[in-house]
Order: structure tokens, then C-alpha cells, then sequence
């Protein structure tokens, strides 16, 4: 019987990033063979980080009974509590041991993570962890002109959007500005070429034997 395509999908490895532990030593340097590996969370694992993250910040912000809190969720997640939370929760998701295998994560727990990393430190782990995001997702990000003007051509043949799916809405943007630009460069090139563009007078006409309007100044 043909494996079926979600079987195959479920089958294949998390893709993951070695990446080196932002710890520095006693003498300023980065300590060495401090790797952990990273992997992209799922959905499940997203929302899951975003709820625990959440309830701890309703228990630090609480102003009300004993475990409530009288602030909406918006105002929960617009505080630099939530968002440092929400840091804590997908870093212990993301980050994994080498060894034996990634189902262990590097951190035991999320507090255990809070009591041994500093500010400094989560901050770099967590730009490592988007970078890994952009790096091993399928969402585009960043393209070089020579792949923009290859996108271009490939729409002006096939008229396809399905290569714009996978773009950013950033480099969804730039490439926008970067067609209108290649647009208004081609033009300015016929432009050249051809006759003077209408409204342009060319000051040759002196050359005719018409004189210039006399001045009225000596009237």
C-alpha cells in the first residue's frame, strides 16, 4: 500500500539549526562547545506558549482577587510582562538538547530558564530563534534584484500567483516598489530614445531669424 502524503509529512524530521548558547566567560570571550539546536514551533506548541505566557502575566499584573486580574486580555498582551512571558514559553519549546535526541528540551522548565538566563541573554536567543524561523520556513523573506527580476519575468509570462504566496508581506512590498521602479527606468529609456517629450521647447528657434520679445524697459 503507497504511504499517503500526511504519513510522509508526519514522518519527516522537524527541521532544526544548531546554533552557539550566548554565554559569555569570566574573560568577556564566548564560552566554548555550547550548542543547542533549535526547532520552529508548531501551531499547537505556538498557542500553547501564548496561554501559559498569559496566565503568568495575569498573576504578576493581578489587581484584583487572588489569582484574577481585572485587566483584558489586549491589555495583558500590549505589557512588557506578557511579552517577556511570551519569550520564556518559546524558548523552552524552541530550544533543544543535541543529544540523544531533540525531544529534550535544553531548559528543564520555562522558570528554570528565567532564573538562569539574563535580560541580554533571551533577547539573543530569541533573535536567533526568528532568524532560524525566516531560515528554515517556507516564507520568503529577503531576495537578491537578480531574483526579483526573475519573479517578474516568470508573472509576466505565466501570470501565476502562487510564487507570491510564499513571499513576505514586506518583500511583498519591496518587490512592488522594485517593478515600479524597473517600470519607470524602462520609460525614462524609450523616453530618451524617441522624439522630446510634448510641452518641451527647444531654445534653437533663435536660430531661425526671429528675434526675442523686445524689453519694455527703455519704453
Amino acid at each position: 500500500m503507497t504511504e499517503g502524503l500526511w504519513e510522509r509529512l508526519c514522518a519527516m524530521p522537524r527541521p532544526h539549526k544548531v546554533v552557539d548558547f550566548p554565554r559569555r566567560d569570566e574573560n568577556g570571550e564566548l564560552i566554548k562547545n555550547a550548542q543547542i539546536a533549535m526547532w520552529v514551533l508548531t501551531q499547537g506548541e505556538q498557542e500553547e506558549a501564548a496561554a501559559r505566557a498569559e496566565q503568568r502575566a495575569r498573576d504578576l499584573l493581578k489587581t484584583g482577587k487572588p489569582g484574577e486580574s481585572s485587566l483584558s486580555t489586549a491589555d495583558i498582551r500590549q505589557s512588557d510582562v506578557y511579552r517577556n512571558c511570551a519569550a520564556d514559553e518559546l524558548l523552552y519549546r524552541a530550544c533543544r538538547n543535541l543529544a540523544p535526541n531533540l525531544k529534550t528540551p535544553f531548559f528543564p522548565t520555562p522558570g528554570h530558564l528565567r532564573q538562569m538566563c539574563t535580560v541580554d541573554e533571551i533577547g539573543v536567543l530569541c533573535q536567533m530563534y526568528y532568524g532560524v524561523q525566516d531560515e528554515l520556513g517556507p516564507i520568503v523573506t529577503i531576495m537578491s534584484d537578480a531574483q526579483r527580476e526573475a519573479l517578474l519575468k516568470q508573472l509576466e509570462k505565466d501570470g501565476a500567483r502562487s510564487p507570491l504566496d510564499l513571499l513576505s508581506r514586506d518583500l511583498l512590498i519591496e518587490l512592488v516598489i522594485f517593478s515600479a521602479s524597473r517600470r519607470a527606468s524602462s520609460s525614462m529609456d524609450t523616453s530618451s530614445s524617441g522624439s522630446p517629450p510634448d510641452g518641451f521647447t527647444s531654445n534653437s528657434s533663435s536660430d531661425s531669424g526671429s528675434s526675442p520679445a523686445a524689453s519694455t524697459d527703455g519704453a
